[in-house]
Formats: C-alpha cells, structure tokens, sequence
C-alpha cells in the first residue's frame, strides 16, 4: 500500500510539473538548459503519448495558437480584423502562455482587463499574477483604475482581510482597501479539540442566537456555515437533524451528484425485486460512448422492453448475448456485455462479501472517471486539497462509508441468526436497509427543503459561497 502511495503521490507530483511547464510554455530544450534532464524527458514522454493519441491538452491548444498567429499573418488579420477589442476578466487567473496569447490578439492597444492578484489561487494550474508586471510594460499608455472601497463588508472584517493578506510577498502593489461601512461585530476566534466539538460550539451558538430570549435574534436563513470541502458539513447536517435546526445544502448536494447516483444505481441492482430504473442509469453511467451514441442504445432497449413486456435487463441480456445484429456495431455489442459482465460481477460480490464497505469501495472504483468530472475539479497538489473536492473518488467514497458508518451504528439492527443460510452470507440485507434509509432521509430532506427552505441554516463551502451574504458565517476548519 505505502509503494502504491508513493506512486500516487509521484504521479501527481508529475502533473503539477507538466501542466506548470507547459502554462508557462517551457520546452525540454529550456530544462536541459536549466540541468533538468528528467523533467525534460518527462515533458517530451508526456507530448509522445499525446501525439500517438492524435491529441492535444488545453496548453497545446494556447501554445499552438500563438504558433499560428505568429507564424501565418492572413490568420493573424483576419483575427484582429473580427475582434477590434478585447475584454479579459478574472486576469489574475492567466497563465504566461495565455498572456503571450492576448499580447498578440491585443496589438491593437484596444485592451481592457480586469483582475485583482490578490484573489489569484490558481498558481498550481499554471496562473501567474506577474501578468500585471508584463502589461503595464508592454502596454505603457494604460490607464489603472483601483478600485478600494469594499461596499458589503463591516470594517472589521476589511481590516481583519487586510492584515492577513498583507503577508503575501508575491503581490504586484500593496493595496489600501478601505469601507464607509459600520466597523461591525468583532471577529470571534475559537479553538476546538476535535471536530465534534467544534460541531457542538457551532450549532449551540445558532441556537444561542436564534433563540426568543436572545436580544439580538436572528433568523436561521441570515447563518451560514462555511467549509472548504464538502465533506466537512456532513457532521453538521447530523447534528441539525437531531436538533431539528433546518438547513439547506447549496451546491449539489451529495446523493444527487451523478457519480454517487451512479454507485447507488450499482447497488440497488443487486438487490431482488428491482425495477428498471437503476438498470437504465448503470447503463447510462457504464456504457463508455458518446451521450447521442448512448441514449440510441438505452432507447432500443427500452422499445423491445415494450413489445416484449419484459424488464429493461432481460430486454438488454437478450440484445447484448448476440454477436450480430442487425441495430448495433460489433464494438457496441461489446460495451454492452462488458456492461452485463460488471453487474454480474458486483452481485457475486454481494451474495460473497458480508461488508457493505467493501462493497461500495468495488462499486466505486469501477465508475468511469468521467462521472467524477461533472464540475471542474481544481486540485492543489501540494496539500492533496481541491476547491470542488466533492468530485475526488476517495472524497466520494469517505463521505459515503461515513454515512454507512453512521447507519450501521446507529439505525441498523441485524436479524437474529438462527441457522447458517448459504444464501444469506453476504450483505444484501445490510443493502437493502442502507438503500431504505436512503430513499426515507431523501424524502424527509425534501419535505425540510419544501417548508422551511427560506428560513435555513445554510451549508456550503468558501468556493461556492463567492457573492453570497449573511448576517452571521461561521468558517469551520480553518485550520
């Protein structure tokens, strides 16, 4: 397991480089140069298998496009000629390969940017805030409006802001942001031994103000609890329940994400008795071809379901065991038993393993990676950290065997076994409870987000959180 980490940790220790590298436009040739043999030898294996693949990455596809407006002036006119300005946002985010890019298609001097360096936290991805350094260079009749009056915050909470972000050595300028605001309430610092008792100050201080004989109540839908990943909510959304404090979850929330919905799906096909719903969705996840590709399939399946009145899964075993047909290629014949196979499989497991962990932790290392990009993941590779990390698998799957964890210990009462069945020595029935108690926590979940939506507690993390207001935030985790 410890050769696997450091595999993993390798690996990713390699991306960061490439994707660095090439956001920067480094070449092998520049790290020979610089003595760095392995990192060259990378970079040009990297580029290998791109090419075999007929490929490019999205710095190739910067980097090639500099290549051809430098290198073919009819393109070069016939852009300039389409964009006669041009407006770039979020600026402190480009890379030096995106400014080379802009530089050109700006020739003109008809430029606008927008930014603010202190927000840039994309340098792991390439990004490079020296940007501002090269503009005011290379466009020297610029004019620089700063903008420092900060509209929504106290003065407390700019002031606190400031005095932390003064630290970072990398700005371009240092920057006086000031507020016509009230100074507002101070910001209250609190160190906790563990996460349950930081749990515990938090929702007792919500009930604290929330409560009538508080003189300064608030309402449960003016407090928000932040976090940096989503995980970390699901201890308070336990705890809300038990103190029936409502809440709501903004962003996706965790069981309506595909990749969950697609483990879940796996399951309840193992269970007797299952519809054809989760049939369809294990299809939709597993099989790997393009969307119009695939809807053609669960389409045809779903029409001989019809004429038969049969089941979705006895429609798909009967149209998947032919080797020809006369609807489908070979090649889809062959993602569709492959598709059979993998069920097969996951209910051998069932009816073999007797852990519902060991379960979910097959089921979920079988989804197709792309069901865990369903929103951009932004990784920090140094820290393991992402901003959207609700799409990283072992973030996933910690979250789902916490959950499992809880059920077990908490609402699942093993039958009294009497006698050994072979039949029974998996962990079917532990499934079937875990799905019940799913399917009954959803529907209580939706009745709360139906009646009491308005007047929430929200969940949400720091990243999702951009624009939003409340009269009281608690950042948790801050650590």
């Amino acid at each position: 397991m410890k050769c696997l980490q450091y595999l993993k940790d390798e690996s990713k220790k390699w991306q960061k480089f490439v994707t660095q590298a090439k956001a920067s436009g480094k070449t092998p040739t520049e790290c020979r140069k610089m003595g760095d043999e392995i990192g060259a030898a990378v970079i040009e294996k990297y580029n290998d298998i791109l090419r075999s693949c007929n490929a490019l990455d999205y710095h190739d596809l910067i980097s090639y496009s500099v290549n051809l407006l430098n290198n073919f002036p009819e393109v070069f006119k016939e852009c300039q000629d389409s964009w006669k300005a041009i407006i770039i946002d979020e600026f402190q985010d480009t890379s030096a390969m995106q400014y080379s890019l802009l530089r050109i298609l700006a020739s003109h001097n008809h430029i606008t940017i927008v930014g603010d360096d202190d927000q840039s936290i994309f340098s792991f991805n390439g990004a490079d805030i020296s940007g501002f350094d090269s503009f005011r260079e290379d466009f020297p009749d610029y004019k620089e409006i700063r903008l420092t009056r900060n509209y929504r915050s106290t003065g407390c909470i700019v002031e606190a802001a400031s005095s932390l972000i003064k630290h970072n050595v990398k700005r371009c300028q240092l920057k006086n942001v000031l507020t016509e605001n009230s100074y507002g309430s101070k910001i209250i610092v609190k160190e906790c031994h563990n996460e349950e008792a930081q749990c515990a100050f938090v929702v007792d201080k919500i009930l604290e103000n929330s409560s009538n004989g508080s003189a300064d109540k608030c309402s449960y839908g003016s407090i928000a609890i932040l976090y940096r990943r989503q995980i970390s909510g699901k201890v308070f959304q336990t705890a809300f329940r038990e103190r029936r404090i409502p809440f709501n979850i903004h962003g996706v929330a965790f069981y309506r994400k595909k990749v969950v919905r697609a483990i879940i799906a796996m399951l309840r096909t193992t269970l007797p008795g299952c519809d054809d719903g989760p049939y369809r969705q294990v299809f939709k996840a597993f099989l790997p071809l393009e969307k119009e590709e695939k809807k053609r399939i669960i389409n045809h399946i779903d029409k001989i379901c019809t004429i038969r009145k049969s089941s979705f899964i006895s429609a798909a075993c009967d149209i998947f065991s032919a080797k020809i047909s006369g609807t489908f290629k070979r090649s889809q014949l062959t993602q569709g038993r492959k598709v059979l196979s993998t069920l097969e499989m996951i209910l051998k497991l069932v009816h073999r393993e007797q852990s519902i962990s060991a379960v979910i932790t097959s089921v979920a290392n079988i989804v197709p990676q792309k069901y865990l990009l369903e929103h951009r993941a932004v990784v920090d590779f140094d820290g393991g950290k992402l901003l959207n990390e609700d799409n990283d698998l072992r973030s996933v799957l910690r979250y789902l065997l916490d959950d499992v964890s809880d059920f077990l210990s908490t609402k699942f009462t093993a039958p009294e076994e009497t006698k050994v069945d072979e039949d029974k020595k998996g962990c079917g029935n532990v499934i079937k409870a875990f799905m019940d108690y799913l399917s009954e926590r959803e529907r209580e979940n939706f009745r709360t987000r139906r009646h009491e939506n308005e007047n929430s507690v929200t969940l949400t993390t720091i990243h999702q959180s951009k624009g939003l207001e409340w009269d009281i935030v608690f950042i948790v985790k801050a650590n």
